[in-house]
């Protein structure tokens, strides 16, 4: 049987491994394994060009005991061999690929959310569902965030988490870091805040005359408004997949709340009010609606 040749990403990272070896002072394996902690058969297994990846804490403590005494370049060096390692991770298990997930601003529903998650968790290397929830954090009694047969459940695709607070635990678990989390949380608003014509559909307006001047008739745009943000006209339309004109028609009639800032002339609306906006729209509204859908045929 001919052996299976080793895997680009795999060599990467034995190459970087063993450099760091040959750079280190070439200490004998009985004095790496003292450095360790690992038995002498880890240590061989983990620079190997062949096999299943080695565990990511057996390369983090294999680099460690090599890398320099300067605090920086050992820094560096770490992180280097965990980017190394992810990349041979997602190489060997072969699953981002086949998920298409899409990028966080372009989730519009919940199979795009749990396809996303689940590459976030490939990305990350796949770790063990124990090291996620460690790395998720704990809430102020030492509670864990992230609930091990949740965790299972999401990176299988079988179930969103529970809440938001789950939501970023399990994307802090995966490696990501506050300042990447805005579009993140936009993408959990967005699959959770019906659009206008789901409203709609639901019956928030009993007349179904009203329909075009809800919606109206020009295209949607991709581009998702940002939430946590102050909101003009137009961010208010982009989220909901309204023209610009028909949000000016809802603050006519009274059925948006006061501008939160108004600069030159133009209101400002603090997002966290406006996204909830039809949810307030009067029932007694929809004859007026209905007069100004005549006027404007």
């Amino acid at each position: 049987m001919t052996p299976r040749a080793p895997r680009r990403e795999r060599l990467a990272l034995a190459g970087f491994l063993r450099e760091l070896y040959w750079g280190g002072g070439r200490p004998t394996l009985t004095e790496l394994a003292s450095r360790t902690g690992l038995s002498i058969s880890t240590l061989q297994r983990t620079t190997r060009v062949t096999g299943s990846v080695p565990p990511e804490g057996n390369v983090i403590a294999y680099v460690r005991a090599l890398a320099s005494s300067d605090t920086r370049a050992a820094t560096r060096a770490v992180l280097k061999a965990v980017e190394l390692w992810r990349r041979a991770r997602i190489e060997e298990r072969g699953l981002l690929r086949q998920l298409n997930a899409p990028a966080p601003a372009y989730v519009r529903n919940e199979a795009d959310l749990l396809a996303a998650l689940a590459a976030a968790y490939e990305r990350a290397g796949a770790p063990p569902l124990r090291t996620l929830q460690r790395r998720a954090g704990t809430a102020g009694n030492d509670v864990a965030l992230l609930p091990l047969a949740n965790a299972s459940r999401i990176v299988n695709r079988q179930r969103l988490p529970t809440n938001q607070q789950q939501y970023e635990a399990f994307l802090t678990g995966c490696g990501i870091d506050e300042r990447a989390l805005s579009p993140w949380r936009n993408a959990w608003h967005r699959i959770h805040t019906p659009t206008a014509e789901q409203t709609l559909e639901a019956g928030v307006t009993p007349v179904a005359s009203t329909r075009r001047v809800l919606l109206g008739t020009g295209p949607r745009s991709s581009r998702p408004a940002v939430l946590g943000s102050l909101w003009t006209y137009d961010d208010i339309a982009l989220h909901f997949g309204l023209r610009s004109d028909i949000v000016r028609v809802y603050r006519k009639f009274g059925l948006l709340p006061p501008p939160d800032r108004v600069e030159g002339g133009m209101p400002y609306w603090d997002s966290n009010s406006a996204v909830h906006f039809i949810f307030r729209r009067p029932r007694t509204c929809a004859a007026e609606e209905a007069g100004l859908r005549r006027s404007r045929l």
